[in-house]
């Protein structure tokens, strides 16, 4: 019996064990949510605590006190190693090396036409013993000390296209990594553990385009991908909801914030929907769009498209809309960058916010425009689902607040 095997093994024991008395000794009276972030940050967001605390002083059950959040990360060292949440992720680090060859085969004996996310699952069910089994129970176990789950936008964290594109079949293949793999891997089960335990969840950007593709959605890139990165391409159009003009524009990514500086956040103004519009009308939200991915067709069963993205379908979404004048203050928006815009972006159907079950996703970024129009209204929502589900009881007195 190796060496690694017996650390592994110890290990789990360890995490297992910490399982029970830790469930019993969770503070009273709060929500603990869990927080998937990127590989490379040690945090959560600051935007997303900002506008989840700021949300909470506006739902009566809930005080600030009583919102806590544990980061998700297991490529990074615990400060607290014995700690539940340290033992569960040395157990996790171990087991994601050994699950990354098990996806590459799966995916080489892959029928086509057939899901390599459903294939995950499939052999994770059929066989468990497997190293994925254990890791889904692993990640089911730290999901079961949560009362939601919150999965962030990312920087250098992205969904391995192996699960979503059938030409991909190698683990280093572009802009991805077998640290991708491993990624979406761990995501993918942590956000089915919720689900399946009726948690409440929020996913941004990324955690939105894993969820969509665990419910069987379509993802694709907006683009084609090219080791240089698209430039000279842009376009404006006149807001439909009174809105300010809107720029969008290629690097590596589509965007929506100002061409002369990436740091301006657009006014990207579109309605409030339901719930969060809670039958109020005129309300909008700001969204902010950073993204290379686009959760497309086919559109899963069971999930209700809450809004279509600004540039779904664009050759009947734009018509009408496009400016096609010099603008004042914007000389890269030309007849060039215009058809250059058009001939890069793909001409489909591209969903940005949906909700099935407990979880929200939502392509763009309401985190960052959380003071703009009614955007805070989506956290306020989430949030009194979340007190709803947790049932919690009243008040204790004021503590001190977490930190991010």
């Amino acid at each position: 019996m190796s060496h690694r095997f017996i650390r592994l093994l110890a290990l789990t024991l360890l995490a297992t064990a910490a399982i029970g008395p830790v469930a019993q000794a969770r503070p009273q009276g709060g929500i603990d949510v869990l927080v998937v972030t990127d590989r490379a940050e040690a945090r959560m967001q600051p935007e997303i605590f900002h506008a989840f605390r700021t949300a909470a002083r506006t739902v009566p059950a809930l005080t600030r006190p009583r919102l806590r959040f544990s980061v998700f990360n297991p490529h990074i060292p615990d400060e607290k190693p014995a700690s539940p949440m340290g033992l569960s992720n040395q157990v996790i680090r171990s087991q994601l090396p050994l699950v990354v060859g098990v996806v590459s085969d799966l995916r080489q004996r892959l029928p086509a036409g057939q899901s390599l996310v459903d294939a995950v699952m499939d052999h994770s069910r059929r066989h468990p013993r497997s190293s994925l089994a254990a890791l889904q129970r692993s990640l089911a176990e730290v999901m079961a000390r949560h009362d939601g789950l919150i999965v962030e936008s990312t920087g250098e964290t992205v969904i391995h296209p192996i699960f979503y594109n059938p030409a991909v079949r190698e683990l280093e293949v572009g802009y991805a990594s077998i640290d991708d793999v491993k990624d979406t891997l761990y995501g993918l089960f942590l956000l089915d553990a919720a689900l399946e335990q009726g948690k409440p969840i929020f996913g941004t950007c990324h955690g939105a385009q894993l969820g969509w593709m665990l419910l069987g959605g379509g993802l694709t890139r907006l683009f084609p991908y090219t080791e240089e990165e698209p430039s000279g391409a842009y376009v404006a159009r006149r807001n439909p909801h009174t809105g300010a003009t809107e720029f969008w524009w290629m690097d590596r990514m589509l965007n929506s914030r100002d061409p002369l500086d990436p740091r301006v956040y657009g006014d990207v103004a579109y309605p409030l929907t339901e719930p969060f519009a809670q039958g109020r009308d005129g309300r909008l939200v700001n969204k902010d769009f950073n993204h290379t991915l686009a959760m497309t067709t086919p559109i899963p069963s069971g999930v209700e498209v809450l809004s279509y993205h600004p540039l779904s379908q664009h050759a009947q979404s734009t018509a009408g809309e496009e400016i096609t004048t010099p603008i004042e203050g914007y000389p890269m928006v030309t007849d060039a960058s215009r058809a250059r815009f058009w001939a890069l972006l793909r001409d489909i159907v591209i969903v940005d916010a949906f909700v099935h079950r407990t979880l929200f996703g939502f392509q763009f970024h309401p985190q960052y425009t959380v003071e703009d129009r009614s955007t805070l209204a989506i956290f306020e929502v989430l949030l009194q689902r979340a007190v709803e589900r947790s049932a919690i009881p009243d008040a204790p007195a004021p503590g001190p607040t977490a930190d991010p």
